[in-house]
């Protein structure tokens, strides 16, 4: 069986922010983290606490301060290769059609066109969009927006794909739907997930280990291994003991962790 090994790999990484004339901000504290190839890795903690501020570092987005912090071997870089970033908003071109949008980063990156549009009606299919392939965002719903920009983030085949709570404007239903196919997707890639996210039902969900950081500055609490059999439904998991088990146990420590501020 083939080693895993670290894809991130952060040591004693603190962060703050310059505030002008007052102190500065302190937002991240001596955080130590390793996540494994392959591995999805949910960050939670209490709103506020630095996790985005965390998720940008590991992309580059900001600039290392104090601690050692790799993705891959190398320091972090803004548009690193191999690395896609999805956001809370699906932030699509409104004057390309779906298939354009998730052809986007393939052009960026060389793709051939007759390549590049074959895996964006592949993905499209995959995300219950394939008859939706020549809609404009003006003719699509919240949901089938988030679901064309997850095809696109997955489209140029990211070894890391960091996502900061891309599925938190959706509804219930939706939301549920979002989980199962990127679990689904996920099973056939070999992408290593870092994701933040309020909802720690959503995190437990979809995760192999949950990280809990503290209230702001943000550090490591407390990690959860996620030991729930996959292939994963998030629909079944409502009547999993198990899944309530680790679901309380979460809660009870940052119920904790936000009552002590």
């Amino acid at each position: 069986m083939r080693r895993m090994t670290d894809v991130i790999r952060a040591a004693k990484v603190s962060h703050w922010f310059d505030r002008g004339s007052g102190a500065p901000q302190h937002v991240i504290d001596n955080i130590s983290l390793t996540v494994a190839e392959n591995e999805f890795v949910s960050l939670v903690g209490p709103s506020g606490c630095g996790k985005t501020t965390f998720l940008n570092l590991v992309a580059g987005l900001e600039q290392l301060q104090v601690g050692d912090l790799t993705v891959a071997g190398s320091l972090p870089t803004a548009g690193q290769s191999g690395t896609s970033y999805a956001f809370a908003r699906d932030a699509l071109l409104p004057w390309r059609t779906a298939e354009e949008n998730v052809c986007l980063p393939m052009e960026l990156a060389g793709v051939p066109a007759a390549e590049r549009v074959r895996r964006a009606k592949e993905l499209l299919r995959q995300v219950g969009l394939g008859d939706n392939t020549k809609n404009y965002r003006s003719e699509l719903s919240q949901g089938m927006r988030q679901r064309v920009a997850l095809a696109r983030t997955l489209s140029v085949h990211p070894f890391l794909l960091l996502m900061d709570e891309p599925f938190a404007a959706l509804d219930a239903q939706t939301r549920i739907a979002m989980q199962q196919q990127l679990l689904s997707i996920l099973a056939h890639e070999r992408t290593t997930v870092l994701f933040v996210t309020h909802d720690l039902g959503e995190a437990v969900t979809l995760s192999d280990r949950v990280v809990l950081l503290s209230r702001r500055p943000a550090s490591v609490r407390r990690i959860y291994d996620i030991d729930l059999p996959k292939p994963r439904n998030p629909i079944a998991l409502q009547a999993d003991a198990r899944f309530h088990q680790l679901l309380e146990s979460i809660w009870g420590e940052l119920g904790t962790e936000v009552s002590s501020g």
